[in-house]
């Protein structure tokens, strides 16, 4: 019996073979016989219940590895999505930053027309503007190559959009008491 606790039923199966029920019978059509046999197996003893058993055990252990498959995809999900709303609140900043170093650029050029300031201070802010618009280009490549990471893992088209969520949004909405 420790064999079909195991899960090997064919060793037990051959020394004490399964009783089969069945019956015989013809049937006359047009003047000829017709052979009809019909049959089944009975499982006799305990060999049935350790069978059911196995069954069960398969059957949970199949079902806790659906489970944890569906598990790491909702995480896996969820860190994707997350990515996405971190990178696109990333490239506003970058974009509010442009928007802060143009008008600074602009104040710069206004004051060296009033000779408030020198040359190479208003070099300086052009610079930083620079720097800040290859930053953007940087932060529209990366949010364009999680998109696509994300909608690759969904099997969507890869160009697709879709309204993310600021990070703000995806913050726990109960606070917790200290």
């Amino acid at each position: 019996w420790k064999k079909i606790v195991e899960g090997t039923t064919s060793g037990v199966a051959k020394y004490r073979p399964n009783p089969i029920i069945g019956s015989n019978s013809e049937i006359v059509t047009g003047g000829s016989f017709h052979a009809v046999q019909l049959g089944t197996q009975i499982e006799t003893g305990r060999k049935r219940h350790w069978r059911i058993q196995l069954a069960k055990e398969e059957i949970s252990k199949i079902k806790l590895e659906v489970e944890k498959i569906i598990w790491e995809i909702r995480t896996e999900v969820k860190v994707l999505y997350a990515e996405l709303s971190v990178k696109k609140e990333l490239l506003l900043l970058a974009e509010e930053r442009l928007t802060f170093f143009n008008s600074l650029l602009e104040s710069a050029k206004t004051k060296l027309k009033n000779k408030e300031v020198s040359e190479i201070d208003v070099e300086r802010v052009y610079i930083d503007l620079l720097r800040r618009k290859s930053h953007i280009n940087e932060q529209r490549r990366e949010l364009s190559n999680t998109q696509i990471r994300f909608n690759h893992f969904l099997h969507k088209d890869l160009k697709s959009s879709f309204d993310v969520l600021s990070a703000k949004e995806l913050l726990p909405k109960i606070e917790l008491s200290k």
